[in-house]
């Protein structure tokens, strides 16, 4: 059945995003008609919000992001006035409109009730019918949706699905299947699953794993994140953001690490064939906004990750699209990515049936994108 074509319209639309990760990141767009392509009316900013706080924080996040709102709405009216969308990216567990928890600092609730339900929080700020376009997803969905569109913009048109996995100072993964991200009750939380360990790391340290996943230590947040690497391999180092680039190139890391990347790439192929697998994060980009360091990872951990992802799967699984080169690649957009991200999940409240027509924020000097074909 052929699909029935959207009519443009020649007003732009205004969607409002928040990124939220160690800081509360907004932005204000307007975009046109069913192709949500994007005019030269944006803005970007950050909330003053202490989002990563003390292992026992005292506020409460929903609150603080709504007087945040107050304060930046009685500065700059202009931004809230004729919003039809609202999107938000965010680390932590995702239910539907609602936060359920953050990551490593105790931010959560027992009894399972929101820790933030973001169509309270927005109420007071938008109209009825931009909250009907309200779209909150955790962090690794909304940059799968950012990578997916870019891919079928620029590179990949016939894109059908896309897995992006975070590896981070968390751990997670992103599912992009047409148009749309894939959520059940709850968005993916693929971080958390226990691989199988590699013969050089059995004496992991399950105490130092809980320094990285508090509750499972030895799942693949706990033994192949950012935060992993550092407790494991970062001491004497005071740097914050020690990173694996950082460690010489015969340290055992550097296997370890990649061994598990291709472990939980080849769950995801074998779960959800994937027309493309996309890694994002500092572990397997680098630091961000540093060269050598993405040089260095792409030189020395992308061989044993591809390597390794083919040993694991043995030739039990091909499809066409896993010839391909690039079918697993290096997510492309790095810097301020999260609020990006917040920007792709807004415009699918007003535009949900369109497909391979994403918002060209990348054209905008904004974000920092990696064209690895002339590497």
């Amino acid at each position: 059945m052929k699909r029935a074509t959207l009519a443009v319209s020649p007003q732009p639309q205004r969607v409002f995003g928040l990124g939220i990760d160690e800081k509360v990141q907004w932005v204000v767009a307007d975009v046109i008609g069913p192709r949500a392509t994007m005019t030269d009316q944006m803005a970007f900013g950050t909330l003053a919000i202490d989002v990563a706080g003390s292992s026992h924080p005292a506020i409460d996040i929903g609150a603080a992001i709504a007087e945040a709102l107050y304060s930046l709405r009685d500065e700059r009216p202009e931004l809230f006035q004729g919003v039809a969308a609202l999107g938000v990216s965010t680390i932590g567990i995702v239910k539907q409109h609602a936060l359920l928890s953050l990551p490593r600092k105790n931010f959560a609730h027992s009894s399972g009730a929101a820790l933030v339900d973001f169509s309270e929080v927005f109420e007071d700020f938008f109209s009825t019918a931009a909250l009907e376009n309200l779209t909150v997803l955790n962090d690794a969905s909304a940059k799968a949706l950012v990578e997916h569109n870019l891919a079928r913009e620029v590179s990949n048109p016939d894109a059908e699905s896309t897995l992006h996995l975070m590896f981070d100072e968390g751990v997670n993964g992103g599912i992009i299947v047409g148009s749309r991200p894939l959520a059940s009750l709850l968005n993916p939380e693929m971080g958390h699953i226990r691989p199988r360990l590699h013969p050089s790391d059995y004496d992991f340290d399950f105490a130092l794993g809980q320094q990285a996943c508090p509750v499972h230590g030895d799942c693949f947040e706990g033994i192949a994140s950012g935060a992993r690497i550092r407790h494991s391999w970062g001491a004497g180092h005071a740097e914050t953001d020690f990173n694996i680039s950082d460690l010489p190139l015969r340290h055992p890391a550097w296997d370890i690490i990649a061994c598990y990347i291709a472990q939980l790439c080849l769950i995801g192929t074998l779960t959800l064939s994937p027309t493309q697998i996309i890694l994002g994060g500092t572990v397997a980009t680098g630091r961000e906004g540093d060269e050598k360091s993405y040089q260095r990872v792409q030189k020395t951990l992308w061989p044993l990750i591809r390597k390794k992802y083919a040993d694991l799967n043995n030739g039990y699984l091909f499809y066409p699209e896993m010839a391909a080169d690039d079918f697993i690649r290096p997510a492309k957009v790095t810097a301020d990515a999260n609020v990006v991200a917040a920007l792709q999940a807004a415009r699918l409240g007003p535009f949900p049936e369109v497909q391979n027509q994403p918002i060209n924020l990348w054209t905008t000097g904004r974000v920092r994108v990696i064209d690895n074909a002339k590497r």
